[in-house]
């Protein structure tokens, strides 16, 4: 009989991944309010000390997911503008028209943004990643 392991150990970054995601699903369904170690850890599926394990701590890991989050909508509106006609009016067009539908017009997707936002206002290194991220938007435009 071949012995089988209880668990299985998940590759580091996809955990770190999943932790993100879960970030994201807690800040969109609970709001800034509703995301703590326990909410995250829950939503993940894992044990709350997993956390501090991949991140310095709550604040940190908010601050990953904004950034996760900034770089699937800036994807998005990259994709966009590379579909778009040459020209600098089309591809602005193609930016903003891209900015109200899917994947960005996400009822989720923009709640775990909004609830971001929010809580970039009260947390220095949530503001700092929120820096980063309208950096990136406004060199998108460019």
């Amino acid at each position: 009989m071949i012995h089988q392991p209880a668990f299985t150990r998940a590759d580091p970054d996809e955990r770190r991944q999943s932790l993100i995601e879960a970030t994201a699903r807690v800040l969109s369904a609970k709001g800034a309010a509703g995301v703590s170690v326990r909410t995250i850890c829950a939503e993940a599926g894992v044990s709350p000390g997993l956390l501090r394990h991949y991140f310095a701590g709550v604040s940190e890991a908010i601050a990953e997911t904004y950034r996760w989050t900034g770089q699937q909508i800036a994807e998005a509106l990259e994709a966009a503008v590379a579909m778009a006609a040459p020209d600098p009016r089309a591809r602005l067009l193609a930016y903003i028209t891209a900015s109200f539908r899917a994947p960005i017009a996400d009822p989720q997707l923009l709640a775990s943004y909004v609830a971001l936002w929010s809580l970039s206002r009260s947390d220095p290194q949530v503001a700092l990643v929120r820096a980063e991220v309208y950096r990136d938007f406004r060199e998108g435009l460019e």
